[in-house]
């Protein structure tokens, strides 16, 4: 005999719904947290440096990199946003917009982990836990890599997670090149994608 509640629907429905209601409100003050951070925060030095970089010539910025910094993934994004706006001013927020959705495309990336995995509760658990985890806010909002290279790590588990489940050679290609796009982003996605 299934066991209903007062309001006529059973146990794991209500536990379901509670679970759906925590992401949307965890969605909700994790995307507005990310956003007022990214619209409000003063530029800080590494983020000044990603716009510099982002508005030389092509190979401008490859020889500023070779000298200075690491892979050039998200310089090369950062330039293409940057594109209709060659001076500095408002618009430079563009580039924290582009760790904003990256971030925020982590949600649905766990959740479908998590369904891979035969717990899609883990998932959205994760996906909940990561939409304010403090670190991954702040990441979340800032003119640097760190999102985007840990977005496309996490795409790239996603796709050995299907291959495992149903190997293909257009799966084992997207995964490599996934794993090899956030390595390009920032060389600190070795350690996941080498994991």
């Amino acid at each position: 005999m299934e066991h209903r509640s007062r309001a006529g629907t059973s146990a794991p429905e209500n536990e379901d719904g509670t679970f759906r209601r925590a992401l949307l409100g965890a969605l909700l003050a994790g995307s507005a947290a990310r956003v007022a951070l990214a619209l409000f925060r003063p530029l800080w030095a590494d983020e000044t440096f990603t716009l510099v970089v982002g508005r030389r010539s092509l190979p401008g910025l490859l020889e500023a990199l070779r000298v200075d910094s690491g892979p050039p993934l998200h310089y090369l994004a950062a330039k293409l946003l940057l594109l209709p706006f060659p001076g500095p001013g408002p618009a430079d927020v563009v580039v924290r917009l582009l760790s904003v959705a990256a971030s925020l495309l982590h949600v649905p990336l766990l959740l479908r982990i998590g369904r891979r995995c035969g717990a899609p509760r883990a998932g959205l658990t994760a996906a909940v836990l990561f939409l304010f985890l403090p670190l991954a806010v702040a990441s979340g909002a800032e003119a640097r890599g760190y999102a985007l290279a840990s977005l496309l790590a996490l795409a790239a588990f996603e796709r050995l997670l299907a291959l495992r489940d149903a190997p293909r050679a257009a799966t084992a290609v997207a995964a490599g090149a996934l794993g090899g796009a956030a390595v390009l982003t920032h060389y600190l996605a070795l350690l996941p994608v080498g994991g």
